[in-house]
């Protein structure tokens, strides 16, 4: 059976979820903040203040991306893209 037979649901997922693409769509991956950790925790990911490209407001944002992963749900998150190099993370529940 493929992965893919289904949909995938995610009306009742109480975890903020996130679509992170690397390389322009090469890598496409739906992630909570723990699996995203756990996935690349040897990677420089969440090292620091990354210089993160907020599209939404269209400015840098000195912040580190787990800080902006954790923003209060109840903030205008909807279509917030950021940027940083080659990964793009957007918020989706």
């Amino acid at each position: 059976m493929n992965r893919f037979d289904n949909h995938i649901e995610l009306t009742k997922e109480l975890t903020p979820c996130f679509l992170c693409t690397w390389n322009d769509n090469q890598i496409v991956e739906i992630h909570t903040l723990g699996t995203l950790e756990r996935k690349y925790e040897d990677t420089n990911l969440f090292d620091g203040d990354l210089p993160i490209y907020d599209c939404f407001h269209g400015q840098e944002l000195a912040i580190s991306l787990k800080e902006w992963m954790t923003i209060d749900s109840n903030e205008n998150w909807r279509d917030q893209v950021l940027v940083c190099g080659n990964f793009r993370i957007q918020r989706i529940k």
